[in-house]
């Protein structure tokens, strides 16, 4: 295949140019819009950086974390309250320790160590 001379080859490739490119006519300029016409668009979307799942796994993640603080919440409210109980108890016994050690007392205060 040997190649014809070079005249002949660049004329079909002119030829061939028409096929592969058709003329158009460049579209006009955009109209500004948005922040640089002076006012803000009310079609445009503001852009939120990040894909989309990052924010919603971020929703999710956050609303776990809610609730696992609630939860946290509730079981120490009801420890606070089972040691409240507790502490009650303890005064109770606590008084009634003290008035039998009283009464003892009142008992032998006049009894000397000899006599018991």
């Amino acid at each position: 295949m040997e190649m014809k001379n070079d005249h002949s080859n660049s004329e079909s490739l002119k030829e061939n140019a028409g096929d592969l490119f058709l003329p158009c006519n460049i579209p006009e300029a955009p109209k500004q819009i948005g922040e640089s016409s002076g006012k803000p668009s009310k079609g445009m979307a503001k852009y939120t950086p990040g894909p989309a799942g990052l924010a919603q796994e971020a929703a999710t993640q956050a609303t776990s974390e809610i609730g696992r603080a609630k939860m946290a919440a509730i079981e120490r409210g009801e420890k606070l309250g089972e040691l409240e109980e507790r502490t009650e108890r303890m005064k109770m016994e606590a008084e009634m320790f003290s008035q039998s050690a009283h009464q003892l007392k009142m008992k032998y205060k006049e009894k000397k160590w000899y006599q018991f």
